[in-house]
């Protein structure tokens, strides 16, 4: 197996493994939602942070020797891990066709969990939402009778009487 080739693999496992740990990341994140504990989420959203961060460079990296594994078998730059495996020696491109394919169903994995968080949160914000509004309506409404007698239902807004003054 040639120099790129275990370069592309060595960094394939590193996305794998950055991969891994924002898929622990995204489960700790459900169980904190669905538990409401907002200090959790906030370290939860550091670490998530911290990962993207890793994820960012190790797509760098991989992008990279693909970009040179390209120009080695004669593909034009930008080709993708499929068309460069393609053309590679079939023995020496077989462990990538693994990583290749634990790659895409980690990524499915992580859309999927990412969704359903984004999902859970929607429904929690518009549950808070929705008890402000209540708690809006009832502190803001106020139906009393007006100068001239007439009983007025607009809005006055809410007010607090401070006795001592």
């Amino acid at each position: 197996m040639s120099d790129a080739l275990q370069e592309m693999t060595a960094a394939l496992e590193r996305q794998l493994a950055v991969c891994a740990q924002l898929q622990l990341l995204l489960q700790s994140e459900q169980e904190a939602i669905s538990s409401l504990d907002t200090a959790r989420m906030e370290q939860i959203n550091a670490g998530k942070e911290e990962v993207m961060q890793r994820q960012k460079r190790t797509a760098d990296e991989l992008r990279s020797v693909l970009d040179r594994l390209a120009r080695q078998y004669g593909l034009p730059g930008g080709s993708t891990l499929g068309a460069v495996l393609a053309a590679a020696p079939r023995e020496a491109a077989r462990p990538l066709y693994s990583l290749q394919q634990q790659l895409q169903e980690v990524g499915m994995a992580l859309q999927a969990l990412a969704e359903q968080n984004r999902a859970m949160l929607e429904r929690f914000l518009g549950t808070v939402n929705d008890s402000l509004g209540f708690l809006s309506r009832i502190l803001n409404s106020s139906s009393m009778y007006g100068a001239n007698g007439a009983y007025r239902t607009e809005q006055t807004g809410a007010m607090i009487v401070n006795r001592e003054a």
